[in-house]
């Protein structure tokens, strides 16, 4: 049997042939049993090639299915996951709207580098998106291309990397207030003729540790004033037809009763009576009588709390040019509650229940700020000493 010769005289394998033009070709079929052809100006690239498609269909691993976009993959693999709460959901939207603008997500699957991946971060970062931010966003796209490489479709995971290796440390919120910050920043709202009326709302923030959607979904109904209980069981939220919903909590850990100081007391005492003095009252998914209503008689979303606060602190820092504050979110005020109740000395699985945290960890790592002054303040309380100026040590075994 003659075999079939290049124009140089080389022997071509099975599959393979050359055209009038000089240009290889190789013909092979999928797993699928279909016909697919791959072309090249060089046998040697052409060969290298089909080292590659031929590896692959040994291991059982489709070549051509990673052909399919990164963006076609992350909308696949997103319409998998059932049993999501509306906010859940509508994040998932966003961030896919987001993954969208960027070209590398138009790529095939399978041609996509670790590099790549982390140029991506780089421009992230470049765009002004937070470190939180391209965690979240690195997040979804990982697991699709781990649901990826467990289908066959690609060997590795390009996204297996650490968003913190090329964005700054500069998670928005994180910080926690000092008890000087807090006191201050608290004092001025109180007497300040524009952001007095957020008072309330500020110190139930900081006195609770509550989330903004589950203190803006507060009714009336939620408050046992008699034992000083607020009872957390749903949450507020604005979802993609900008409607606001009763929702679920984040998780069933959230669920949860939480105790009022007489500070936060008397602030939930207040809003208590301006809720039930209205005339309207607005009705959303069953529920009545919110707290957080405008005066223009509206819910008042989480984008205009925050607006608020964020006008509040930028006057705050004009008037205290010596000790601004940091940048703060509402969730600053939940991390400082949670900092409050660690140096306080709350044992962590109760401040992880009255956080909500489905896991300790996330109490353990994330929320609570220790400093050199709390470090010092909690080993004094482990070493006792005398008149004489010794000491009875503590010792660990």
């Amino acid at each position: 049997m003659t075999k079939r010769k290049d124009s140089k005289g080389r022997i071509l394998k099975t599959g393979e042939s050359q055209r009038k033009d000089g240009i290889y070709m190789y013909r092979y079929s999928d797993i699928r049993g279909k016909q697919k052809t791959i072309y090249s100006n060089d046998l040697k690239e052409l060969r290298e090639r089909e080292a590659l498609i031929q590896r692959d269909s040994f291991d059982g691993i489709d070549y051509d299915a990673g052909s399919i976009s990164a963006i076609k993959l992350i909308e696949q693999t997103l319409s998998l996951k059932v049993g999501l709460c509306e906010t859940t959901i509508e994040n998932y939207q966003n961030i896919f709207k987001i993954l969208q603008g960027y070209d590398i997500f138009y790529h095939p699957v399978k041609s996509i580098k670790k590099s790549d991946a982390k140029n991506w971060i780089i421009q992230l970062y470049r765009d002004g998106k937070k470190s939180s931010t391209i965690g979240r966003y690195l997040s979804v796209v990982s697991f699709a291309f781990d649901q990826a490489c467990e289908d066959d479709l690609i060997r590795k995971n390009p996204f297996k990397i650490s968003a913190k290796e090329y964005a700054a440390d500069d998670k928005f919120g994180a910080v926690a207030l000092t008890e000087e910050q807090q006191i201050s920043f608290l004092s001025f709202i109180r007497n300040d003729p524009i952001f007095c009326k957020q008072y309330d709302a500020y110190n139930i923030l900081l006195g609770t540790g509550l989330r903004i959607s589950e203190f803006i979904g507060l009714t009336v109904h939620d408050l046992d004033m008699q034992n000083c209980i607020i009872h957390v069981n749903h949450q507020l939220t604005l979802v993609c037809d900008r409607t606001f919903h009763v929702t679920k909590p984040k998780s069933w850990h959230s669920i949860r009763d939480i105790y009022m100081s007489d500070s936060v007391y008397h602030s939930f005492q207040r809003l208590v009576e301006e809720a039930k003095s209205r005339k309207v009252k607005i009705m959303i998914d069953g529920y009545c009588d919110f707290l957080q209503v405008s005066s223009e008689g509206t819910i008042r979303a989480r984008r205009n709390f925050n607006l608020s606060l964020m006008s509040a602190v930028k006057k705050y820092n004009r008037l205290h040019p010596d000790t601004p504050l940091p940048r703060i979110s509402p969730h600053t005020f939940r991390h400082t509650f949670c900092t409050n109740m660690a140096n306080r000395g709350i044992d962590i699985k109760s401040l992880q229940y009255l956080m909500g945290h489905s896991n300790v960890a996330i109490t353990l790592n994330v929320y609570t700020h220790a400093n050199a002054n709390t470090a010092v303040q909690q080993m004094a309380r482990l070493v006792e000493f005398t008149p004489t100026g010794s000491s009875s040590v503590l010792h660990v075994g």
